[in-house]
């Protein structure tokens, strides 16, 4: 099973810190933040997926990554970021007026996993990806647990997401894969 290359705390102080401020610029400023070649840590150069998750009032605002590495995590992390922002099509762009409400939570991914069976999935260990006649939906770790579901209700909702019906899970053409992460938040 592979695992995620776990960021030191250092590393992901920084990784919630550069989502806050592209954040920051691009909603007050309408500009995409560029760090420094030299101010990036090292680890930020290797290619990683992410996930950035914002919310407001402890309810969710926006979030939406990449289940794939592409490029370096720190451009990773400033594409997800924005797209969190203002392209969730859930929600309508965050304005600049609700930056002081908005706590941000980033989410580095493991390579995903095929698994033969959903009694693999480990609540609150795993992230999950359903897939099934070209629809698929994902859920990362923490949403099974913030939601209070077990390993039925959290599978049900998944197949909901991905447009199914809620027992799309349990029929033999769906497959899944899983992922662990490794997460950081402002929330307490």
């Amino acid at each position: 099973m592979p695992t995620v290359k776990e960021l030191s705390l250092e590393n992901l102080q920084w990784s919630l810190q550069l989502a806050k401020k592209v954040l920051y610029s691009y909603i007050k400023y309408k500009k995409i933040l560029k760090v420094p070649f030299e101010e990036i840590p090292p680890r930020f150069l290797e290619h990683q997926a992410c996930f950035v998750t914002y919310k407001k009032q402890q309810r969710l605002r926006g979030c939406i990554g990449s289940i794939f590495p592409t490029c370096p995590l720190h451009e990773e992390i400033t594409k997800q970021a924005i797209h969190a922002a203002a392209e969730d099509p859930r929600f309508p762009p965050i304005q600049d007026s609700e930056l002081t409400q908005i706590s941000t939570e980033l989410t580095i991914l493991s390579i995903p996993f095929s698994i033969k069976t959903p009694k693999e999935f480990i609540i609150g260990e795993h992230g999950i990806i359903l897939r099934k006649n070209g629809y698929s939906a994902v859920f990362l770790p923490q949403v099974a647990l913030e939601q209070d579901w077990d390993t039925e209700e959290t599978l049900i909702n998944l197949s909901l997401k991905a447009g199914l019906s809620k027992n799309a899970w349990k029929e033999s053409d769906t497959r899944f894969e899983v992922f662990i992460a490794q997460k950081i938040s402002e929330e307490k």
